[in-house]
């Protein structure tokens, strides 16, 4: 997937229901590459309680495949469809930089500027403890290896104006992994402060 692996594109995704509106400006800070050209909202919820919610599909290159994506809100601040979109994108794009980096293929300083140094700690321990199970198991080292990352769902949450949760289902060649990252704003960009890779 585009510079998320192996150099393939992910494109805009077209997200139905989204009408576009240059009347209202989002209280949540886009990404640094936002234009006012891509400025949408969703159709204001109904009742009290209701959610807010941004999907689409995320494509990958010219493939002709997507991955669906899903983005509530429990905030009373509106959210740039675009943010939910790139940062959809972007929870992608780490979590298969991330695999990439403890299976040994990618240098860790990839991720400098993605996520926090926190998480790089987490991830150089859990390279510790693949290197060693891997070494004993050769079936083990066959199935997390050699397939190629590939997300296939992904379920996010604003939970603050600043800070987005995201779960992502990944699968590598027969197994299949869960992922939660944490995102939030510093400065002004927005940066992964907490990974899990299950």
């Amino acid at each position: 997937m585009s510079d998320m692996h192996q150099g393939t594109q992910i494109n805009e995704a077209n997200n139905g229901g989204i009408t576009k509106t240059r009347e209202e400006v989002a209280s949540i800070p886009p990404l640094e590459d936002e234009d006012d050209a891509w400025t949408q909202t969703m159709p204001a919820p109904k009742g009290p309680r209701a959610v807010r919610k941004y999907n689409g599909k995320i494509p990958i290159g010219k493939s002709g495949m997507s991955i669906p994506y899903q983005v509530r809100s429990c905030i009373s601040e509106s959210v740039l469809p675009k943010t939910a979109f790139d940062l959809s994108v972007k929870a992608c794009k780490v979590s298969c930089l991330c695999v990439e980096v403890v299976r040994g293929r990618l240098p860790m300083r990839l991720l400098h500027g993605l996520v926090t140094t926190s998480c790089c700690e987490r991830l150089e321990f859990m390279i510790e403890l693949m290197q060693g199970a891997t070494a004993e198991c050769v079936d083990l080292h066959r199935k997390r290896f050699y397939a190629q990352p590939v997300p296939t769902l992904v379920d996010g949450m604003v939970v603050a104006p600043t800070k987005f949760e995201f779960t992502l289902k990944l699968v590598i060649g027969p197994v299949t992994y869960w992922v939660n990252l944490i995102f939030e704003l510093q400065g002004s960009a927005w940066r992964c402060t907490y990974l899990d890779l299950g």
